[in-house]
């Protein structure tokens, strides 16, 4: 394997474990990474050019040396597609590849080993049990991950919609890959919907029926990619650690399998509102510098460290596929809230990628399965609610449509029976808003007078200390009210307390976009 892949196929946090396992101190490879501007790529280029001139006299068989030092600091997969390759010449029998790396840096990327048939296979059952333990559960209660039930026991029918220009019909889940654009199934598709309304169990629903083989069972590979829980975004390493330790694939293998087989991989990103940075790539900044501005909201993370560019890794970063720039034949799904839309549908070429679909959430016949769904041992109990559901004008025209509501008005149900909303907003979601934050984001969304109600409840009785400790949150579910009297009341709860609302570079976009609308002093 050439010096300059292997530099770029492993990962930084890397860097220090190689270096001292191929002899260098930790003071020297301090010292190389910092003449190397803190670039960790071209500093392990360094580190293996020196540490290919220390091998005097010439070692006879380098590159079993090396694949044994990457073993030793857990690089196995590294480790075995170096001695995949064709052996390095001794010291007889000709120069070594390794050894002309050091005068000749290759400009060539190494050749990736395909995938093995069995290799595919073996991938694709790791997925499946991945999503079986993880994606592929709801819970009972959503404020208890140990409530979890067996996904076809709960999952319900979600009212889908598809875009035609300003029209817009209704879909069934079943004629999804039923789609067309010019006589062909859509390569991007874009899945809207307000907070709670079931994005994620849409992809979970798309997992789980790849996994039974019913739909989406012609996909050889169905990557679902929960954007907020990762770091670094490249769909190749994301796609590895989903892979069972004893599974030598690599990150390289996975991403040459999906640009080859672009039309057996069906990918869906989950949750782009849950990550800050742009998608569109400015004209006057280079392709890494905008890469590298997708990253999750929380925690703020370093950039460099949330994804490199494609040119650098070699794999392929989310904001290339987003924008259509890799992997442009490869289905791939993405879902959002609509106001994280507006970059692509602002964007007159890139819009015209998109199939744009809406997922509406329960219907009133949904809504009455589901609540069954959740009493199956008490159809009197279940009945009870349904009929409450629809007599109560709040609930049947802003919460009943939503599956998250619903969970937590069964939750509700179970516990307290016919409270009243005003008590279930004021002495449950509040005094536990951080758990409820989506709740809330969705209640002060839905009803001008349900969001003068929640913000003057949060703000009641806040001091000068606590309102500065709460004010993050407050702005964020004001921001979600797009309310201008809600608005109006924590602008003047600022002004009164004498706060200034500082925008550091660690803020999510998210919360940045709320004080802009809130439009306090602001610096």
């Amino acid at each position: 394997m050439e010096f300059l892949k292997l530099a770029q196929d492993i990962d930084p946090s890397y860097y220090y474990n190689v270096g001292i396992s191929l002899g260098f101190s930790h003071a020297q490879l301090k010292v190389i990474l910092i003449e190397n501007l803190k670039n960790f790529k071209d500093a392990l280029m360094d580190v293996f050019m020196n540490w290919n001139v220390k091998q005097q006299p010439p070692h006879s068989n380098k590159r079993q040396l090396l694949a044994d030092k990457l073993r030793e600091v857990d690089l196995g997969g590294l480790s075995d597609g170096l001695l995949n390759e064709p052996l390095i010449p001794n010291s007889t029998g000709g120069p070594s590849r390794l050894l002309e790396s050091h005068t000749n840096h290759p400009s060539a990327g190494f050749q990736t080993k395909p995938l093995s048939p069995e290799l595919v296979e073996r991938c694709a059952n790791d997925f499946k049990f991945k999503y079986r333990s993880t994606v592929c559960k709801i819970r009972a209660d959503p404020l208890n991950p140990a409530s979890t039930v067996q996904f076809q026991d709960m999952y319900t029918n979600l009212v889908l919609l598809e875009e035609h220009g300003t029209e817009k019909q209704m879909l069934d889940y079943n004629d999804i890959l039923d789609l067309k654009v010019n006589g062909e199934f859509p390569k991007r598709i874009m899945v809207q919907g307000e907070a709670g309304a079931g994005k994620s169990t849409f992809c979970a629903k798309i997992a789980w029926d790849w996994i039974e083989g019913m739909y989406f069972s012609h996909f050889v590979w169905v990557l679902i990619v929960p954007l907020r829980e990762f770091k670094q975004h490249n769909i190749g390493k994301i796609a590895k650690s989903y892979l069972a330790k004893n599974n030598p694939t690599t990150a390289s293998q996975i991403t040459e399998y999906i640009q080859s087989n672009p039309d057996k991989v069906f990918i869906a990103l989950d949750g782009l509102d849950e990550v800050s940075g742009k998608i569109m790539k400015s004209k006057s900044r280079s392709r890494s510098t905008d890469q590298m501005q997708l990253q999750p909201s929380q925690p703020s993370v370093n950039s460099s460290e949330a994804c490199g560019s494609s040119s650098e890794t070699g794999d392929i970063g989310l904001v290339d596929i987003l924008c259509s720039d890799q992997l442009a034949s490869c289905p791939v799904l993405v879902t959002t809230r609509p106001w994280r839309a507006v970059e692509i549908r602002s964007d007159g070429d890139l819009m015209k990628l998109y199939t744009f679909i809406r997922v509406q959430g329960f219907n009133r016949e949904n809504l009455s399965v589901y609540i069954h769904k959740y009493f199956p041992k008490n159809e009197d109990k279940a009945n009870q609610l349904i009929q409450f559901t629809h007599e109560n004008d709040v609930i049947s025209e802003n919460m009943a449509h939503y599956p998250i509501y619903v969970a937590m008005l069964c939750l509700m149900w179970k516990e307290l029976d016919r409270n009243e909303f005003n008590r279930l907003i004021e002495q449950v979601v509040l005094p536990r808003k951080g758990e409820f934050r989506y709740l809330l984001y969705f209640t002060v969304s839905q009803n001008k007078s349900i969001a003068t109600h929640v913000m003057k409840s949060m703000l009641q009785g806040l001091n000068r200390d606590s309102f500065g400790k709460e004010l993050p949150f407050i702005v964020d579910v004001a921001f979600e009210s797009q309310d201008p009297d809600v608005a109006a009341l924590v602008r003047d709860s600022v002004s009164s307390e004498e706060i200034k609302l500082v925008i550091s570079r660690d803020m999510t976009a998210h919360a940045v976009a709320g004080y802009a609308f809130i439009g306090p002093h602001v610096f």
